[in-house]
Parts: C-alpha cells; sequence; structure tokens
C-alpha cells in the first residue's frame, strides 16, 4: 500500500508518494492543491494521506532536499531510494542517467542517448523523461535539446516552470544553448520578428488606421506562444477540443490522461496499445478516437514532423503535411503555427472570430469571406499574426460595437 503527503516549497504545494521501497511519485505545484493532489494519486483508492510530522524518514529526508532545490540551494538525493515498479526497462536506464547530471549543469537528449549507450534514440530519451514519475530526483528539468531546443517539460506551468528550475541552480537556459537554434528564437521572443512587437504594432497602425484604432483600445499584445509542447500533443489536444466548449475538453483531456499510469499525455505508442473502448468510455467519440489515432500512426512513421523539425517548415508546408492527418485541416494547423510556434505572419482567414472580429472593426453588417478577408490582409504582412489576435479581442470590447 503505498502513502502520500503534501507539503509546502517556493513554488506551491507540493505532493509525493511512496512505498515500502522508495518514492513512487512526486507532483510539482498544479494550479491548486486540490489538483496537486488529485494528479498525485489519480483514481486509486488504496493511498493512504500521512501528516507532514508522521513522515517516516526516509521520505522526510526527501521532502528536505527538495526545499533545499527549490530554495535555491544544492540538493542531495544520492541516498533517496526511488521505487520504479512498472517502469519501462529502457525508461529506467534513462532516469538512472538523469541523476547524474550535477546540480547547475545540463545534458541534452543526445548525451544521455549516448550514456545508456543507445545513441540513436535521443528523441526516445525525450518521450521517457517527459513521463517521469519523480521530477527533481529525476532532474528531468536539466535535459535540453542539443540544437538549441531547450525540449519539454510536462509539469504546470511547461517551459517557464523548467526556465525557473534551472534558474534556481543558477542556469540561464537560453545561454545553456547554441545561439542558432530554438533556444536563440525562444532569447529574443521580443524581437521585432515575432507577434505583437513594438515594430508590428507601428507597422499596423500605419497600414491600416482602424485597425490601429483597435489596437489603441486593446492596449499591448498578451499573446505568448507555448513554444514548447511537442506537436503530437499539441495536435492531439486540438483534435479533443474540436467542437467542444472550452470546460468539457478539458474534462474528457483529463480523463484520458488518467487512463495512464503517469497520468499525462501518452506517447504515441501508448495510445494506440489503448483499446477503442477505452477512449470512449473518456467520453472521446468515434470519429475523434479514429482521428488521434490515425495521429499517432502517422507520428511513429515520421508524417508528424518532431518540434525541431516543425520549427525549421515553412507555413504552408507544414499545413500540406498535416492535412493529411484526419481530423486536422488548415485551420487546425494555423493555430498551430499561432499558438505553438509563434508565427509572426498567420491569418486564419476562416476562422469565424477574425471575421466577426473584422466586421465590427470595420462597421460591416455582414461579415467578410475568407477571400475577402485574405484580401484585404495582404497590407498587414508580415505582421498578420498579431493583426488576427487583435481581431479576437475586437469581440471582447462592447464599446466598439454598433
Amino acid at each position: 500500500m503505498n502513502s502520500y503527503a503534501l507539503f509546502k516549497t517556493p513554488i506551491g504545494i507540493c505532493g509525493i508518494s511512496w512505498s515500502e521501497k522508495g518514492i513512487t511519485v512526486l507532483q510539482l505545484p498544479e494550479r491548486t492543491p486540490e489538483e496537486t493532489k488529485r494528479h498525485l494519486i489519480g483514481k486509486k483508492d488504496d493511498v493512504v494521506f500521512v501528516e507532514k510530522n508522521s513522515l517516516p524518514n526516509s521520505v522526510k529526508r526527501a521532502v528536505k532536499e527538495i526545499q533545499a532545490l527549490l530554495e535555491g540551494r544544492k540538493a542531495d538525493f544520492s541516498q533517496v531510494q526511488l521505487d520504479l515498479n512498472g517502469v519501462p526497462e529502457f525508461h529506467k536506464r534513462v532516469y538512472q542517467a538523469a541523476r547524474t547530471i550535477p546540480h547547475g549543469e545540463v545534458k541534452t537528449y543526445g548525451e544521455i542517448a549516448a550514456v545508456i549507450q543507445s545513441p540513436r534514440a535521443a528523441r526516445a530519451v525525450g518521450n521517457a523523461l517527459s513521463r517521469n514519475p519523480i521530477p527533481l530526483i529525476i532532474p528531468c528539468h536539466r535535459v535540453i535539446g542539443a540544437d538549441g531546443n531547450p525540449g519539454g517539460f510536462s509539469a504546470y506551468g511547461a517551459l517557464k516552470t523548467k526556465e525557473e528550475l534551472l534558474k534556481r541552480e543558477g542556469v540561464n537556459l537560453f545561454q545553456s544553448i547554441k545561439p542558432s537554434g530554438r533556444g536563440s528564437r525562444i532569447k529574443n521572443s521580443k524581437s521585432e520578428k515575432l507577434p505583437g512587437s513594438t515594430r508590428a504594432l507601428e507597422f499596423l497602425t500605419e497600414a491600416d488606421p482602424k485597425l490601429g484604432d483597435l489596437i489603441q483600445k486593446v492596449g499591448p499584445c498578451r499573446l505568448k506562444p507555448d513554444l514548447s509542447q511537442d506537436p503530437f500533443h499539441a495536435f492531439l489536444e486540438a483534435i479533443l477540443y474540436q467542437q467542444l466548449t472550452a470546460k468539457a475538453a478539458q474534462t474528457i483531456l483529463g480523463r484520458l490522461k488518467l487512463l495512464f499510469p503517469h497520468q499525462g499525455f501518452p506517447s504515441p505508442e501508448e495510445l494506440l496499445e489503448l483499446p477503442e473502448e477505452k477512449l470512449r468510455s473518456a467520453g472521446i467519440s468515434r470519429n475523434k478516437a479514429l482521428a488521434i489515432r490515425d495521429l499517432a500512426v502517422k507520428t511513429l512513421e515520421g508524417v508528424v514532423p518532431t518540434l525541431q523539425v516543425a520549427n525549421k517548415m515553412a507555413d504552408l508546408d507544414l499545413i500540406q503535411c498535416m492535412i493529411k492527418i484526419r481530423g486536422i485541416g488548415q485551420w487546425t494547423v494555423e493555430m498551430f503555427l499561432i499558438f505553438n510556434l509563434g508565427r509572426p505572419d498567420v491569418l486564419p482567414a476562416a476562422d469565424y472570430g477574425v471575421r466577426k472580429g473584422f466586421a465590427r472593426t470595420y462597421s460591416r453588417e455582414k461579415l467578410p469571406t475568407p477571400k475577402e478577408l485574405a484580401a484585404h490582409g495582404e497590407k498587414w504582412k508580415p505582421h498578420r499574426t498579431t493583426a488576427a489576435w487583435y481581431l479576437w479581442r475586437a469581440l471582447e470590447l462592447p464599446e466598439i460595437r454598433r
């Protein structure tokens, strides 16, 4: 029987679970302590809560070191025993290698692959780390991409949390990666080439005074793309969200995650191993089940690019690649380009919200057709993403309604 406890840290309430053999799960803070608890124990009804003052000495030691690490001090987890029962052998090898990374240093996925004598398994290393049940003690935040890709992080807050954890160890994430890769692109996320930059706002205001008025009413652009999410996971989430309210989609996504031992996003392999009845039990329709299975197959076949490859592809090339997958159309890929890759010049001309925002901004009784909107948007190049974001925001401004 496993036990669990919640404890305070400088970044919020963490959760820890253990068995007689060692630590089984470490849960970093979620939005609320209740969510942290839910992610920690899932649907298990045989996990016993233990008050902090009643913790076994081995768990007390682990908690003390975790708090030290999150306070910016060097932690020693070498004596902390882990219980990785049920974890695949390959993952165990990856985790063992990750535990050798010293405080304040980073290694790449490729370097970890070399350590475990699987030099071509960098991507598999990334998949294993994304399913790490015991972060910090198994320091997956210290592993980054070799080409400047800072990699992903499955904890709440994603890349921002990873960056914060490394900062507490004295590591500047963006100075730890090659300047020619995606890392430099994130470092310069406020550069003049990305959505919402000062230059973009100045350009759009001068090119289109009516749009300039809207920009003035809305204020600074708050578009902050999530540059760390793996394309497979991003499109899996997008498919589940189609034609549903955000609340309903979040519920279904949460149920899907609970179907897996790590209670996180599944890998393509894990998704394909799950019977369709299980997917349906999470509230996923048959069409969506078929779509996410096709997405998983195409990912394993190499049709779905890695994040590294997607970052190097032209917008149109990525659209043409992804629309071959069941359930994914041009609009879905355009949302990925905007909200996951931070592309500066994407105009989703068929999007209802953008068209309606345009009609309100330009005092039109009827919505423009996608063709009309695309034609008008020519004057917004090369900052059409910023223009689209402001048209979405137009729907939130009652003072511009006629």
